[in-house]
């Protein structure tokens, strides 16, 4: 009996162990683009999102808290990813130095860890980005590599752009692309006066 009583607490540890470990923390965010949703897990930032969009399309993301505030611990690493998102927003920040965790198929992560070498203020095409990964003619696949992006402006997808110098597409819609484009066009543009 005692044994039998010892493994099921056991599992109940384990159970609780797991359970805890994947847990996510939650903020929402008034941003100059609207509200965005950040995410963080075991200390690391898991998704910045548009509120109502995640990386698979238009849908609400759930959150714990009736999609307001902290809904759990990982405080202090939301708190500072907000402080950094305005000073992005501002102008004043080019580079972000928080902590992700980033979560896809290998050839997501490749793509994604990619994009993060993309200087601020500039673009690349598709293309580019496919050659950039020995995959010249992912191009396709780059741009849905893209699309499922759970981390937005921190792993800036929004730097990938058409072969034709037009924008493409964007998961949080063109018109929040093109607002970020410009952002760090006009920034780098007064940063070099």
């Amino acid at each position: 009996t005692a044994i039998y009583i010892f493994s099921n607490f056991f599992c109940i540890v384990l159970i609780a162990a797991v359970y805890l470990s994947i847990m996510k923390s939650y903020l929402v965010k008034n941003t100059v683009i609207g509200k965005i949703l950040l995410e963080a897990e075991s200390g690391m930032l898991s998704g910045v999102n548009l509120a109502g969009c995640s990386a698979s399309g238009y849908h609400p993301i759930p959150c714990p808290a009736g999609n307001v505030g902290i809904c759990r611990e990982d405080e202090l690493l939301l708190t500072r990813a907000s402080v950094e998102l305005d000073e992005y927003f501002h102008g004043k920040r080019t580079a972000f130095d928080i902590p992700l965790k980033i979560s896809g198929t290998p050839f997501q992560e490749l793509v994604w860890s990619e994009l993060q070498k993309i200087p601020y203020g500039e673009t690349i095409s598709y293309g580019e980005l496919a050659a950039r990964i020995d995959r010249p003619r992912a191009c396709r696949a780059v741009g849905m590599a893209n699309h499922c992006n759970r981390i937005m402006i921190l792993i800036p997808c929004h730097r990938v752009i058409s072969h034709d110098g037009t924008s493409g597409g964007y998961a949080g819609g063109l018109p929040v692309k093109q607002f970020l484009l410009e952002l760090e066009k006009n920034t780098t543009r007064l940063n070099q006066r």
